[in-house]
């Protein structure tokens, strides 16, 4: 039987998209019959505009996307911004303290502008992976001052562990101040505390007078968790993290077995 569902938000890296950055036949066809049906399709991720917006357009989706993690979220062609949270670079400047204590790396973003302290073998892998440019501070102090405002940071580790306890660390330091997520276990976010897929998901809903029990929501990380419990419909990934499987009203199949495709349709086209 079909659900009312007029609104589906899919993430990208281990949800949408295989493990080798592409789309399945069954998972953009299902998306293009869902649209044919008047649903709307929307993307929701962690990544920046520009390494999400060329999905999107390969989709032919024109509903807004919900970038890094909902602190930014724009139309299709960047021109009409919904929204851009951003937090206080003096928390940057810890933080990166901190990261260079512990031996970590971190990305900070200004919008689509991705700055580093040095160029390593982590930095390589990244821009290699997404094909964009990153550039290296030799002045991070100055870059600190430079600027008042950040959009996220991004800390990488090789140690699970390692992640965990600079999360509580964060947490622990500026507690309701900023928001702090895995979106895999080797990678931690921070950006602005209203910053969720939750609210970047509700934002969008109520652009099209949807409630959220119209509303499905598709996920793998711990970073979809407030768009899992927002929607109508919460859907993890098999290949998914456990406290998401957790909180889902529903598990579909491993994002390299059209996990998204299966899910559409079976609580959008009712087959």
């Amino acid at each position: 039987m079909k659900q009312a569902i007029k609104m589906v938000a899919i993430d990208l890296d281990g949800t949408l998209l295989q493990d080798d950055l592409q789309i399945s036949l069954r998972d953009r066809e299902a998306i293009a019959e869902a649209r044919r049906l008047g649903v709307k399709v929307v993307i929701a991720t962690g990544r920046m505009y520009s390494t999400t917006v060329k999905y999107a357009r390969s989709l032919e989706l024109d509903t807004p996307l919900i970038c890094f993690n909902g602190a930014y979220i724009t139309d299709i062609d960047n021109k009409n911004k919904l929204e851009h949270y951003r937090f206080s670079m003096e928390y940057a400047r810890y933080i990166h303290q901190e990261v260079m204590l512990r031996k970590m790396h971190a990305n900070y973003y200004l919008e689509d502008d991705i700055h580093v302290a040095e160029l390593n073998d982590l930095v390589r892998g990244y821009q290699k992976r997404l094909e964009i440019p990153i550039q290296v501070v030799e002045d991070m102090e100055a870059f600190f001052s430079m600027y008042s405002l950040l959009t996220k940071i991004t800390i990488q580790s090789d140690s699970q562990e390692q992640i965990a306890d600079l999360n509580r660390w964060i947490e622990a330091s500026w507690p309701h101040k900023l928001y702090v997520i895995r979106s895999n276990p080797h990678f931690l976010e921070v950006s602005h505390p209203v910053a969720t897929k939750g609210t970047g998901v509700a934002r969008i809903a109520k652009e099209y007078q949807l409630q959220a029990h119209q509303v499905m929501t598709i996920g793998d990380q711990q970073n979809d968790i407030p768009m899992i419990e927002y929607a109508g419909i919460g859907v993890a990934m098999d290949n998914g993290d456990a406290l998401l499987k957790m909180k889902a009203d529903y598990i579909t199949s491993s994002n390299g077995n059209d996990g998204v495709g299966r899910a559409i349709e079976k609580f959008v086209l009712g087959v």
